[in-house]
């Protein structure tokens, strides 16, 4: 009578079964290991945590990472901006010396506070260890941030895997300066006769005041005392120069208007003013228009000895 036969395995049997069952153990663990590794490689991308950046920076604003680190670059920045155009500009922007670092950082947050904030990469970013992405505010380039990679290491020989940080941001002072200027209202801008004063010196400039020295006291006294303007009028007023001015006529200004009112402080207002000189020569006969086209910075002086409180012409450009 047969019966059955029972199959035992052979210790190479066993042994092989071990082997086989270790090498699907190490094959699940090296997949599982493999497939982590380029999960956390893609993760690492630069242009990911630019995304988290960016996301981040929709949806707070001022508030995100980008935001704060773009007023810290500003704020460091605002003083040696304020000299820089105060020592570039053709009249010497003599307005600059009235509005301080703070007043420019508070109209900038005002201004940062609405806009809608987004990263995108720069087309001058060409190292990719340190990728350049453009801050834009409503659409306009105000920044750029630059990142830096963090603990690298390597996965499998040949994947480099790191954190990502924002190593400099760095914020564009003329764009957000622009930004930060605030628009106001005829009735809010406290110098009402910012048109009378504008044409008051163009009257100087040909010659057409009266008075000693040319009439030139009925310009100085719109104007900051020992300012650029102000020696800028007494020195034409009392040189030969305003001799040559050509023998003529005003015939009066058309075409008046005071226009883009801004607040730039408390203490700081702008508006652009524009007119028409029209002039009737009577030596060489003819007549001539001359435009008078720019923007009049006012600022309030508290009383000194050297003149009352009030609102002066600080700058014309």
């Amino acid at each position: 009578m047969e019966g059955r036969r029972r199959h035992k395995l052979s210790g190479f049997g066993k042994f092989y079964l071990s082997f086989v069952f270790v090498l699907l153990v190490l094959f699940a663990f090296a997949m599982i290991y493999v497939r982590g590794s380029l999960s956390e490689f893609e993760a690492s991308q630069p242009e990911n945590y630019a995304a988290s950046l960016a996301k981040d920076a929709e949806e707070n604003g001022a508030d995100s990472e980008i935001g704060r680190a773009l007023r810290e670059s500003f704020a460091a920045d605002a003083n040696a901006e304020l000299e820089e155009q105060a020592n570039s500009a053709p009249s010497g922007s003599e307005y600059v010396k009235y509005l301080s670092a703070d007043d420019r950082i508070r109209l900038f947050d005002e201004s940062l506070g609405s806009a809608s904030l987004t990263l995108e990469k720069s087309p001058l970013s060409y190292d990719a260890s340190a990728p350049l992405y453009d801050i834009l505010a409503d659409g306009e380039v105000i920044g750029t941030a630059r990142l830096s990679s963090e603990n690298p290491h390597t996965r499998l020989g040949l994947m480099t895997i790191s954190d990502w940080a924002i190593d400099e941001v760095k914020a564009d002072g003329a764009k957000i300066s622009e930004r930060s200027r605030v628009s106001v209202t005829e009735e809010e801008f406290p110098v009402k006769n910012a048109l009378e004063i504008a044409e008051t010196w163009s009257k100087l400039m040909t010659n057409d005041l009266t008075g000693p020295r040319h009439g030139v006291d009925q310009v100085l006294k719109y104007l900051v005392p020992g300012s650029y303007l102000a020696k800028m009028a007494y020195e034409f007023a009392t040189s030969v120069d305003i001799t040559f001015v050509s023998r003529h006529v005003l015939s009066g200004f058309t075409a008046e208007s005071v226009s883009n009112y801004e607040k730039l402080s408390d203490r700081l207002y702008a508006c652009d003013v524009y007119f028409v000189k029209n002039i009737t020569l009577t030596t060489m006969r003819g007549t001539r228009e001359d435009i008078f086209d720019s923007k009049l910075y006012f600022v309030y002086l508290d009383e000194t000895p050297e003149h009352l409180a009030g609102w002066y012409l600080a700058d014309m450009l």
